[in-house]
């Protein structure tokens, strides 16, 4: 998800354009340093490990198949943070097997 920053004493400003409103209210430190934690012990591992048995099992008889469910926050995340990691989601999609 993505994380809020801490308002403390900051004042809430009416005057930001709809381009600056992401950096004002979230916290992208907090927020990269959470995805690439868990991209690299979750993300990172078991999709590689799903296109090796796609690729494996792809001339079988009943070749092995299975679904992502990925929010828009998750792929703005990849997009901003591991850009080769979206890539990787992109082929395993790219398989027809997911």
């Amino acid at each position: 998800p993505e994380r809020l920053r801490y308002w403390g004493d900051r004042p809430r400003v009416s005057t930001l354009t709809p381009a600056e409103l992401h950096d004002y209210y979230f916290d992208n430190e907090g927020n990269r340093f959470f995805f690439e934690k868990v991209a690299k012990k979750c993300y990172w591992p078991a999709t590689t490990l799903l296109l090796k048995l796609l690729e494996k099992h792809k001339d079988d008889e009943r070749p092995f198949k299975f679904a992502f469910a990925l929010s828009g926050t998750l792929l703005d995340q990849m997009r901003r943070y591991d850009p080769e990691l979206l890539k990787l989601f992109q082929k395993v999609a790219a398989t027809g097997l997911c």
